[in-house]
Formats: structure tokens, sequence, C-alpha cells
């Protein structure tokens, strides 16, 4: 077909080379234990082919663009595959540390300071994923009634019971961190 006239040419046949490379077996190591929080990470499976992965438990671990995304506390099955083969590790997700500080409190002699539920005088430090807190229970001790004298009284204000937001309670190891009153002159 075509506008080619072979009288108009020469032709010359050459012969070709068939080049075979032997196939990289699949290879995967262990996947080091992880702490909520992690950034999504490459399993790191190499062989010849395109690798794919799957977990077998997505409350702990998703493949997102062939890379782990920490969901979530506990462990979950990794399967690598290049479609001849497939290997398997565990992936283990441990609790990520978040520590609670109630806020100082600084109030005048003669005021009373009554804690509860509900209260946002506290700071955390360690929430992963941009997640949130809602919430914590306080309790004030010495230095909160209102013939406590001018003075500071450290680890008096005491955080607990943290709730609501976007955080979950099960893949953290909370620490609460006490505040203190101070109390300054009428």
């Amino acid at each position: 077909g075509g506008t080619f006239a072979a009288s108009n040419y020469a032709v010359a046949y050459n012969n070709g080379d068939i080049v075979v490379t032997a196939a990289i077996p699949l290879t995967f190591n262990a996947i080091p234990s992880k702490v909520y929080g992690t950034a999504d990470f490459s399993p790191g499976a190499t062989g010849s082919g395109t690798i794919t992965y799957t977990s077998s438990s997505t409350s702990v671990a998703t493949i997102v663009s062939g890379n782990i995304h920490i969901v979530g506390v506990g462990s979950s099955t990794i399967t690598a595959s290049n479609g001849t083969s497939s290997l398997k590790q565990t992936l283990t997700v441990t609790r990520a540390a978040l520590t609670i500080t109630a806020n100082n409190v600084n109030k005048t002699y003669g005021a009373t300071l009554s804690g509860g539920t509900g209260s946002s005088a506290f700071t955390p430090s360690g929430l992963a994923y941009g997640q949130t807190i809602g919430s914590v229970t306080i309790a004030y001790g010495t230095g909160s009634a209102a013939n406590a004298a001018v003075n500071t009284y450290t680890g008096t204000v005491t955080p607990s019971a943290a709730t609501s937001g976007t955080f979950n309670a099960d893949n953290e190891t909370i620490t609460y961190t006490k505040g203190n009153i101070i109390v300054g002159k009428a």
C-alpha cells in the first residue's frame, strides 16, 4: 500500500538481533515498625514488571499512589505482586505520643476558679495528620479558692479526658501535663 514503488529504490534487508534479558526476581524486605502519624512511604519491593501492593487491613493502612498510608494502630499484611509472583510483609503501627498541657491560669486574689468539662484551656503537642482535640476536662487544685494567698501554685491545673475534635485516642498514648495557678494581688 501507500505510494512506495520498489522499482525506485535499491532495497537491502539486514538481520536484526533479539535481546533477551533475565527477569529480576521480586524481592520485598521487612517493613520496619512505624509510629501513627508517619508520612506516606514506599513499601520498597523491587523486581521486574509493575509492582502493585495491597493491605489486608484498611483500618491500619491503605495503599495510595503505590505508597503505604497509615490509617490507624495495629498490624496489616502488605502484599507486593508483579503479576507473576507475590511476597508478603507485616506492617506494625504503634501509638503516637500525644501531650496535652493545661494552660497556666492567672487569677486575682478573691476570685474563685471552678473547673469542669468542655475546656479549651490546653495546648496539644504531637497530634498527627492535622487532627484536632475539641476539649478537655480541667480540675483546679490548691490556689483556686477565693482566699488563696498571692503565690504561684505549681501543678494545680489538671487536664484529663480529651474529647471530640478529629483525633482518635486509640491511636495515641496521651500524657497529661499540669499547669499552674498564679494568684496576683487584688
